[in-house]
């Protein structure tokens, strides 16, 4: 794996090439302060750690190096001396406190060194001291998710952990879950004749069902387009024991990651709540490998690269391989690789280093905007943009030892536009 300051010296290459200045700063001055936090001993990196809100890919390697022998209780205390307000009795009525998402951030890093080294019993622990001492802090799916993934490990029951996950979520996810939400009428015939359906389903079993999610689908739920687990639910009307997890609620069905409304390809939903669990706990735990198809403005110099920049002030990280120049659109075929989850990632990314997505207006900056229509090279028809979850590959939820390869093909409207650029 590459360390965080192989990725910073990429970067730095990079955007060398390009004019985006405020970019090329940042970078240099982040360089600085990953040298200046090197000369750091590994002692004091746990306070480093629980002083920020996001772990980098080189602090997370030692943090996980360091929970082999921190204590459910050494967090604690740690978490604590950087979040004083998080800890003790909360009041009635107590407005919520700006470092409670940090506090919880502290938490969930902690939960997911300690099952990363096999902690499973501190991560126990870890979760009752938080209840008991930080009340203040809200506990979220991914807290439940990750100390679901130790109760795996611990209990021979499978019912003692579904029992655990049903009053988490009846406590603090939910507020009705025993509420049975109703499968909304669709119109089938009137989406396929928008190119919504079908909607093709990649892979199931008695715990997760992948599909090849359509662009223009939301993946939760949204007032003008039935989302991905409507329609899923529509599909199987005639099958009464299809169901989906509800942690999320009602709105957001099985969804345990989210793919931009007009982004197409793999998208997985659990199909029950430990489940959903387990799926959470391995994109936080980075488990997950992905891949994405793009049409990217712009010739490419580099065959590939490594992307280093930040995503709603968060790190972020992608690699990227060019597999096509298309000359006649002065465009070019991609494969995107990201190392992390952020939203609309790959779109920040690739519009970073100059090349965004064709057609994608929220993040093409005005000066290639004017250059586009002012010029004469050949134009996608489509007015959307070209981002395609290819595949993904994570372990199976119910045996990790199996991993889940997932693939979706590019549609054949995708594979037109290629094929009118090239």
């Amino acid at each position: 794996m590459l360390t965080h300051g192989a990725l910073c010296s990429r970067s730095l290459r990079v955007f060398s090439k390009h004019t985006y200045r405020d970019g090329g700063c940042f970078f240099m001055k982040r360089m600085m302060m990953h040298k200046a936090s090197s000369s750091v001993d590994d002692a004091s990196l746990e306070e480093r750690v629980f002083a920020q809100t996001f772990v980098s890919d080189d602090d997370d390697v030692r943090l996980f190096a360091c929970a082999k022998t921190l204590s459910a209780r050494d967090f604690a205390k740690l978490i604590a001396r950087h979040n004083p307000d998080a800890f003790g009795r909360k009041m009635k009525n107590e407005p919520k406190l700006r470092n409670m998402g940090k506090a919880k951030s502290s938490f969930n890093i902690a939960l997911s060194a300690l099952v990363e080294n096999g902690r499973f019993e501190e991560v126990e622990k870890m979760f009752s001291i938080w209840r008991e001492e930080f009340p203040r802090v809200d506990v979220d799916v991914v807290s439940v998710s990750l100390v679901t993934s130790a109760l795996r490990q611990t209990r021979e029951d499978i019912a003692d952990v579904e029992r655990f996950v049903f009053e988490q979520k009846s406590r603090h996810l939910i507020k009705r879950p025993n509420k049975k939400v109703a499968r909304k009428k669709i119109n089938a015939n009137k989406y396929e004749r928008d190119g919504l359906l079908p909607m093709g389903v990649v892979y199931e079993d008695e715990d997760v069902i992948a599909v090849c999610k359509t662009s223009g689908i939301p993946s939760t739920s949204d007032p003008s387009t039935p989302s991905v687990s409507d329609f899923l639910m529509s599909m199987k009307k005639d099958d009464p024991s299809f169901s989906l997890s509800e942690m999320n609620g009602a709105d957001a069905r099985g969804v345990v990651h989210r793919l931009d409304k007009l982004t197409s390809g793999v998208m997985l939903l659990a199909k029950n709540d430990v489940t959903h669990c387990e799926l959470v706990s391995a994109f936080y735990r980075r488990k997950t490998k992905k891949v994405y198809n793009a049409i990217a403005s712009g010739i490419f110099e580099d065959d590939e690269g490594e992307i280093d920049f930040p995503v709603d002030n968060r790190e972020a990280y992608s690699k990227y391989a060019v597999l096509e120049r298309l000359e006649r659109g002065e465009s070019s075929f991609v494969e995107v690789m990201p190392r992390t989850g952020r939203k609309h990632q790959i779109r920040v990314h690739l519009s970073s280093i100059g090349h965004p997505l064709v057609n994608d207006a929220l993040y093409t900056p005005k000066k290639i905007r004017k250059s586009d229509e002012n010029s004469t090279v050949v134009k996608p028809k489509s007015s959307s943009f070209f981002l395609h979850a290819r595949s993904l590959e994570l372990p199976h939820p119910s045996d990790a030892s199996k991993m889940l390869k997932l693939e979706a093909p590019l549609s054949a409207s995708f594979l037109a536009e290629i094929d009118r650029l090239r």
